[in-house]
């Protein structure tokens, strides 16, 4: 079994997140629960994994109320190879 880092997000309206300011993932509209959200490739590379990270995020809302809530997560994969 492999486990795999992903954003878990919830969001009103578009967003941009970055980690130590490389873009690691955006989307337009909103989400009514909790996304999971790959990393892009460069965004794991940037990565300090043995210190300190910092994780930007940019929301933009247009109507209505706006909320933003993101964290890092592992998923477990199982490897069906």
């Amino acid at each position: 079994m492999l486990e795999q880092l992903y954003l878990k997000v919830y969001h009103d309206e578009d967003i941009e997140i970055y980690i130590n300011g490389v873009l690691a993932a955006s989307a337009e509209g909103h989400s009514s629960s909790y996304v999971k959200m790959p990393l892009s490739p460069a965004s794991l590379k940037a990565l300090n994994r043995n210190g300190k990270n910092t994780i930007a995020v940019y929301c933009r809302q247009t109507l209505g109320g706006q909320m933003v809530d993101v964290g890092l997560q592992f998923s477990s994969i199982t490897n069906q190879n």
